[in-house]
């Protein structure tokens, strides 16, 4: 089985002040607005908020340590070009940002991002201020995409417990560890299963069976 990672990074002044560069950074890089490039090991990639830069290894292993050193060489090589210009944050969710404070990517590919914010609504938290790390796995039946889905959701409320790390909205905190996971079910439960593949009650959620969302 080949693992492929993802991880989400928020661009920020040395201040931890978030700035919607991602175009800019990418375009000094590359000389162009580039959905995607090329950097090293690794893949610098847009995302949705413009205050968020991915970092992906260029192609999937069985190595998760190899894959992580692919990630390190990229952050490395970021500050290598920036120097001090800029500070990357990988929390849940930016602990101050105001919804103001960011901007959606209008570049190649913006069509669709104006599709979800004309079905979804994305201007607002849950949308425009969140992180992650996405870890993926390959399989090539959907009996074993349902085998690993069992053996996995099972640890689900664990990762979410060990990994929580978004308890302040725009400076303030509040009574949860994990806003980002509150913000994300409050936006997607008013929406079809299909869409969302999220299964909710009692403010808990779960993953419905044979559908990995």
């Amino acid at each position: 089985m080949t693992i492929g990672t993802e991880h989400e990074y928020s661009i920020n002044d040395n201040r931890f002040n978030a700035l919607p560069i991602s175009d800019q950074i990418i375009k000094t890089i590359c000389g162009r607005f580039a959905p995607e490039i090329l950097f090293g090991d690794t893949k610098l990639s847009k995302e949705l908020q413009k205050t968020v830069i991915e970092i992906i290894p260029r192609s999937p292993s069985d190595n998760l340590v190899s894959l992580e050193g692919h990630i390190f060489n990229g952050v490395r090589k970021f500050y290598h070009i920036f120097r001090d210009r800029y500070r990357l944050l990988g929390l849940g969710m930016h602990p101050t940002l105001t919804l103001g404070q960011t901007a959606v990517w209008d570049h190649d590919e913006k069509e669709f991002y104006e599709e979800y914010d004309r079905i979804f609504n994305i201007r607002q938290h849950g949308w425009l201020n969140i992180q992650a790390l996405q870890i993926n796995l390959s399989y090539s039946k959907d009996k074993e995409l349902l085998t690993l889905y069992n053996r996995i959701r099972s640890l689900l409320p664990f990762l979410i417990a060990v990994t929580a790390s978004s308890p302040m909205v725009e400076g303030n905190l509040t009574e949860l560890q994990t806003t980002a996971l509150s913000f994300t079910v409050r936006t997607r439960k008013r929406y079809p299963l299909s869409v969302t593949g999220l299964y909710l009650k009692n403010q808990d959620y779960r993953r419905v069976p044979g559908n990995p969302g």
